[in-house]
């Protein structure tokens, strides 16, 4: 009886020898390996959103900038004239929180269908209902500038161009109007604020 047990004993004392190297050898052939990069090819922004450092709106005339403090942070720059080149900014959490969820959902934008640019007129995106720049940090230029134009004939959707594409695409009305609910939160907060 004791013969076979322990030859069952070093039967399992092999099995789990090799169940060892079998394990070590593929963690070692797993991390030699490169995995590739999944790059969504639909996603409207250049970057995710947590890369981007500011975003400009320009909507109704009046343009609306929002940036991140060094705490990555986001908050509502407004505009400032020349007398105030050196000034600092407060963030306020209530507005940060509604900021970061527009910016959250704005982030996860896709486009839908991509349609030939014709004509400069065409889409409305020569004069664009909102101009959006995308920044990204230590750069001074945007990493990307859209024109957005009209709604698409059914209105679920809205014609966008990044600047300098031969093309427009289309996404989501819905993500254009919450950027202008965005909007209307800042301006609203921002004339409310007492000097």
């Amino acid at each position: 009886m004791s013969q076979s047990r322990n030859k069952l004993l070093l039967i399992w004392v092999v099995v789990a020898g090799l169940a060892a190297a079998i394990y070590i050898g593929e963690r070692k052939r797993s991390a030699t390996i490169d995995a590739p990069v999944v790059k969504d090819e639909k996603r409207l922004l250049p970057a995710l959103i947590e890369d981007i450092s500011g975003i400009e709106i320009m909507a109704g005339g009046a343009m609306h900038r929002f940036e991140r403090d060094k705490q990555g942070v986001w908050f509502y720059h407004g505009a400032h004239d020349q007398a105030q080149a050196v000034h600092g900014h407060k963030t306020d959490p209530a507005l940060a929180a509604v900021i970061d969820k527009a910016f959250i959902t704005f982030g996860r934008a896709k486009w839908e269908r991509a349609l030939p640019l014709a004509g400069s007129e065409e889409f409305g995106v020569a004069r664009p209902d909102y101009f959006v720049a995308i920044y990204l940090p230590g750069v001074v230029e945007p990493a990307a500038r859209y024109a957005i134009g009209t709604t698409t004939p059914d209105k679920y959707g809205r014609y966008v161009l990044r600047v300098g594409a031969d093309h427009v695409v289309t996404v989501a009305e819905f993500q254009i109007s919450n950027l202008q609910t965005l909007i209307d939160t800042v301006s609203g907060k921002k004339n409310n604020q007492k000097p």
